[in-house]
């Protein structure tokens, strides 16, 4: 299954699967991805995000693609939905 959205402030759940518990990247998560491009020397101004899992074993990971506010592109952070551990950043 996959869930995707384009804004930072969601709070609609995955239903019918594993993922129904997590919110659709929670705020204590963002700071994770705040960090990131601030770690980058640069200033996020929008994200897209994708909720995936896959196989019913595994973990559900976010995939958050980073954009400056005038869409260039930062970098692609990977956190993990049930922690909010960052598993890769690129």
């Amino acid at each position: 299954m996959i869930v995707s959205c384009c804004a930072l402030g969601s709070s609609a759940q995955a239903q019918g699967t594993a993922l129904d518990a997590v919110q659709i990247l929670p705020a204590a998560y963002r700071e994770g991805v705040l960090k990131y491009a601030s770690e980058t020397g640069r200033k996020l101004g929008s994200v897209s995000y994708a909720l995936q899992q896959k196989g019913a074993a595994s973990a559900p990971l976010w995939s958050v693609w980073c954009y400056v506010p005038t869409g260039g592109y930062i970098g692609l952070v990977t956190l993990m939905a049930t922690s909010g551990d960052i598993v890769s950043a690129e």
